[in-house]
């Protein structure tokens, strides 16, 4: 019997995935391939834990409250509490994100942002600790991108990325985003003249700088749309997301989501089933919300 097209389709891709990962080399190139697999592994966790290493160690602790107008209650409060748990006194602000967007978006102080903006830009850097600077894992991941996809047959990193992807070529997705850059550079470009114009005229700055779009940005929605994140925020706490969400899901798909015990990992972390109208499981995750310093990145689902 004659499979279908959608069936064709998914052994082919099958097929393509063995060659990719290597199965048609010969022993020498497939047992070079397999080291270079595994050397990217490694490099790859180590550039991972330099910058975690790297966002972990930076603090900085403020002990004037003048310097701090502009951000919210709620982040002071967070601040304070961060200080208190390692014996500081004042406010202790950290390159994570629930602690770094805030200042970035609300701190009336530029000095403030410009510190905080430059060192989140340079973290694991050759402008930091040397034992974290992923400079050198950088260019020996780019190096062995190169030789794996030489190996499988492709001239170069871009065209094996693109063997499982819709872009036919390197060259096509080049083409392809010059163009969208030439259609939303006017756009842009108007965008930033008229912050550039409200942060001279109503915030002082008259040398708009990196650190100031996401405060400029902030004040000038205020201005023109009485709309501020902030006061938004108020009316979405998790205790009203996360059910809302979970009964959409369970509105659209006929789905039930419910908390389940397994063994975690911390006190933050939940486990939810998934079970069809019958009671079937179908589907298990976990829900991370929280930022640590043993964590990567910020909240997120693991299915």
């Amino acid at each position: 019997m004659g499979l279908s097209a959608a069936r064709k389709k998914i052994i082919e891709n099958e097929l393509r995935d063995f060659r990719l990962g290597g199965a048609e080399l010969p022993d020498d190139k497939k047992a070079r391939y397999l080291e270079i697999q595994e050397r990217l592994a490694e490099l790859s966790s180590r550039f991972s834990d330099n910058l975690l290493d790297a966002t972990n160690d930076y603090t900085l602790v403020i002990e004037n409250r003048a310097e701090l107008s502009g951000l919210p209650e709620d982040v002071l409060q967070a601040a304070q509490e961060a200080a208190q748990a390692v014996n500081k006194t004042g406010w202790l602000f950290t390159l994570k994100a629930p602690s770094y967007g805030p200042v970035m978006q609300y701190a009336d102080n530029r000095d403030l942002r410009e510190q905080m903006y430059r060192a989140s830009g340079t973290r694991a850097s050759e402008f930091g600790k040397p034992e974290w600077d992923n400079t050198a894992l950088m260019d020996e991941i780019v190096q062995l991108r190169g030789e794996e996809a030489r190996l499988l047959g492709f001239a170069n990193f871009g065209e094996l990325s693109l063997a499982t992807k819709m872009a036919n070529s390197p060259q096509q997705v080049v083409e392809f985003m010059r163009e969208l850059a030439k259609r939303a550079r006017p756009f842009a470009e108007k965008d930033m003249s008229e912050l550039r114009a409200f942060a001279k005229a109503e915030l002082g700055i008259a040398d708009m700088q990196s650190w100031d779009v996401g405060y400029a940005s902030e004040k000038l929605r205020e201005q023109r749309y009485a709309f501020s994140e902030q006061e938004v925020k108020q009316y979405f706490p998790e205790t009203a997301v996360l059910p809302g969400m979970f009964k959409l899901v369970e509105t659209l798909y006929g789905l039930r989501i419910r908390d389940a015990v397994v063994p975690l990992w911390h006190l933050d972390v939940r486990f939810f089933d998934i079970r069809d109208a019958q009671g079937q499981l179908v589907g298990q995750f976990y829900l991370d919300m929280y930022a640590r310093n043993s964590k990567r990145g910020g909240p997120g689902w693991t299915t």
